[in-house]
């Protein structure tokens, strides 16, 4: 595993392959041709699905994505090898103000609400963490689970997995938890997300930070593979009460660790790239989103038809 310092080295051979397959400025339409975009990785699993039941609905449309960090999503978004990136996070002043130098007006649309799952070896007695402690491992100030709470006599130290240094979840610790300060010494990254969760699910002193989206989808057997083997921690509030990021908790807020998702667009005029996002965004996309147990933009309406009169 490397540390969390290393700095992540970008893959260069997948710029190349779409720099020798740029995306189509003339030929694409709204629901046709074919265009690359750029998906977090922490969200493969529902676009994977989106993009299918998108190519289903509109055969003529052919969407090719690279599943990437977040740092990689935006700058193949900047430099213009794809329209779209699907992140965790809006544009950057410093990128709305590249945007406005080129005369591009680029385009921001939410399309869900998800959350930051954390996660245990199944024989771990620390299932239950306060919100607070959560705060204290994530800066540092914290470094031992005889800290936590159930097991005074515990003598390991927590070893905090992530996927790697140039992930989005790292970036949302950073940024939203450790205003900006970085991560403790005890942080190492181990190349992806599947390999959080094999790490963590094999050394008890572990506690591993994963997207939502891997986990969420209670009938998709590849999230109850990983479930299987770990367990998701409980995030303790100042109420007392316990609360996994579960839809609910998403919905009303009070799961503690949440993140909006948005599909962001360098796309000039109305091409087969905002096709897909009005998709995301519609009613169709929603519901996949939904179906996933990620939170919505526009929950999916149930319309119930109620018939009065005597049952027969």
């Amino acid at each position: 595993m490397n540390k969390i310092p290393k700095i992540y080295i970008v893959l260069i051979f997948l710029k190349g392959i779409i720099a020798c397959n740029p995306p189509s400025n003339s030929t694409d339409t709204a629901t046709s041709g074919e265009i690359a975009i750029a998906v977090d990785i922490s969200y493969q699993p529902i676009l994977q699905s989106a993009i299918q039941v998108f190519e289903a609905t509109y055969p003529k449309a052919k969407i090719k994505p690279f599943y990437v960090s977040e740092v990689e999503a935006m700058d193949l978004l900047v430099k213009d090898s794809v329209r779209i990136a699907i992140i965790p996070r809006l544009f950057n002043e410093e990128e709305m103000k590249y945007f406005e130098n080129i005369k591009i007006k680029p385009r921001a649309t939410q399309i869900a609400v998800e959350g930051i799952a954390f996660i245990v070896h199944k024989e771990n007695p620390d299932t239950a963490i306060p919100h607070e402690i959560i705060k204290n491992i994530l800066s540092g100030k914290v470094t031992t689970w005889k800290e936590i709470g159930k097991n005074k006599n515990r003598k390991d130290s927590i070893n905090l997995v992530f996927d790697h240094p140039g992930s989005s979840v790292v970036a949302y610790v950073i940024d939203s938890i450790n205003q900006n300060q970085p991560l403790p010494k005890n942080s190492f990254s181990t190349g992806s997300n599947e390999k959080v969760i094999d790490y963590v699910s094999q050394n008890k002193s572990a506690l591993g930070l994963i997207p939502l989206a891997w986990i969420a989808d209670m009938e998709d057997s590849t999230a109850n593979k990983f479930l299987s083997k770990i367990e998701v921690v409980h995030i303790i509030g100042e109420d007392k009460e316990y609360r996994r990021p579960y839809l609910f908790y998403l919905q009303n807020g009070e799961y503690p660790f949440i993140r909006n998702v948005y599909a962001l667009s360098r796309e000039a005029r109305t091409g087969l790239g905002t096709g897909f996002v009005s998709f995301l965004a519609g009613r169709e996309g929603q519901r996949l989103i939904y179906k996933a147990d990620l939170l919505p933009v526009h929950k999916p309406i149930r319309l119930i038809e109620i018939k009065t009169g005597n049952l027969q």
